[in-house]
């Protein structure tokens, strides 16, 4: 999985996605049905609460992309902690359905405790501030281009790329990302584009065009470091990694992987997407790169 740009195998997973958020809110419905909101009005709001939050924000999200993200996943069946909980207390039911009730309970709070444990660390390394050297060479890692454009997400990390170039014009920037769904161009050759038009200089750039995930994104761009150096060593400049909050925790991870600790350089998220993304970056750090 790539930092902000889906998978062949993301995209394939889309349809799951939206039915899974689907089935999650009849299953919520079902439940609040159960416990019955007349017997406890507050705890029976309080559940409902605990549930519409995260689908509410799903479906943001979904009708703001035009699309599902596999991030909506984990949200869906988190969200589902409330209504189970109010219908075991307040539903009256049978053994197999109670059984199926606390299985629902036990699932959805385990997703819970591992998004808010990835969440945590991934905000950790995100606060976490560097020098960053005047001479540094930056590692900015690609993602989405939709409609010949840079996605609000890769936006906000090539802002951050300018204001770091024209505070030290002796930095570099290597800009990485294979080649664009349905295009002959690459993320990395629009991140430029984005850039020149910016005032960079194409001197002040480096392109890696091949790396198809985060994993390639570091690999490849440390190869076409070493191979720009004569030694064919890594520069002894200062190395860095600039990516969203939610991913750098993984792009540091990938660094150190390949043998080089990479200086992390954090953007935010966007709030229309940022639940997702880092939700679809705990997939990402059990299921795939």
């Amino acid at each position: 999985m790539t930092g902000g740009a889906s998978t062949p195998r993301e995209r394939r997973m889309e349809p799951v996605s939206a039915i899974t958020q689907a089935v999650c809110i009849l299953a919520a419905v079902w439940m609040l049905w159960l416990a019955s909101p007349g017997k406890n009005w507050l705890a029976w709001g309080a559940g409902l609460l605990c549930w519409a939050l995260p689908t509410a924000s799903n479906l943001r999200y979904a009708v703001s992309h035009r699309r599902a993200n596999i991030g909506m996943m984990p949200l869906a069946m988190a969200s589902l902690a409330g209504p189970a909980a109010l219908a075991l207390v307040f539903g009256e039911i049978g053994i197999v359905v109670r059984v199926v009730l606390w299985a629902i309970l036990i699932g959805s709070c385990a997703t819970i405790a591992i998004l808010a444990t990835w969440f945590w660390r991934f905000r950790a390394m995100g606060s976490n501030t560097h020098a960053i050297r005047h001479d540094a060479i930056i590692i900015v890692l690609g993602g989405t281009i939709r409609d010949g454009k840079p996605c609000l997400t890769l936006q906000i990390r090539l802002d951050e790329a300018l204001r770091l170039w024209q505070e030290s014009p002796e930095r570099k920037l290597l800009l990485t990302g294979g080649l664009v769904r349905g295009d002959t161009r690459t993320e990395a050759d629009y991140m430029a584009e984005y850039l020149v038009e910016r005032g960079v200089p194409s001197t002040s750039l480096l392109l890696e065009r091949k790396a198809r995930d985060t994993r390639q994104n570091i690999r490849l761009s440390l190869e076409l470091l070493r191979e720009a150096s004569p030694s064919e060593e890594l520069p002894g400049e200062q190395l860095c990694v600039l990516t969203n909050d939610y991913h750098l925790y993984r792009a540091v991870a990938e660094g150190r992987a390949e043998g080089v600790e990479l200086t992390p350089i954090s953007c935010p998220t966007p709030p229309t997407s940022r639940l997702q993304q880092w939700s679809r970056e705990v997939l990402a750090m059990y299921f795939g790169h």
